[in-house]
């Protein structure tokens, strides 16, 4: 995967759009043949990526305890985007046993993601 295989937006590029929202649904306009990933540092942008229609959110450095809940609003929107976290949560520091659904990421174990669901 390359740079030119996916849209990464970070939070300087959401501040520009006006919110994180806006920037997934900019991106989507723009490419909708590629998958957008965006960067969400509360809960609060953690819906918007998931009600715009982002693939992937980056949970980014946001807390142990936060982690239930972001999975939760991410799980009530468009079936669910895959979740990546970062910045200090490893399966050992995450609040209680992880559930099921998180596993670590190829890039080591500072990284869980949640694995799509494959339900219907």
């Amino acid at each position: 995967m390359g740079l030119y295989d996916a849209i990464l937006i970070k939070e300087n590029h959401a501040a520009v759009a006006g919110g994180v929202g806006e920037a997934v649904r900019r991106a989507r306009e723009a490419r909708p043949d590629l998958p957008v990933e965006v960067e969400c540092r509360d809960l609060d942008e953690v819906r918007q990526g998931a009600e715009a229609g982002a693939n992937r959110l980056l949970l980014d450095n946001m807390g142990a305890a936060d982690l239930p809940e972001a999975v939760t609003a991410a799980r009530g929107s468009n079936g669910g985007p895959e979740l990546e976290a970062s910045g200090g949560i490893t399966l050992e520091t995450s609040p209680g046993s992880p559930p099921p659904a998180w596993t670590t990421s190829p890039w080591g174990r500072s990284r869980t993601q949640r694995r799509p669901s494959t339900s219907a």
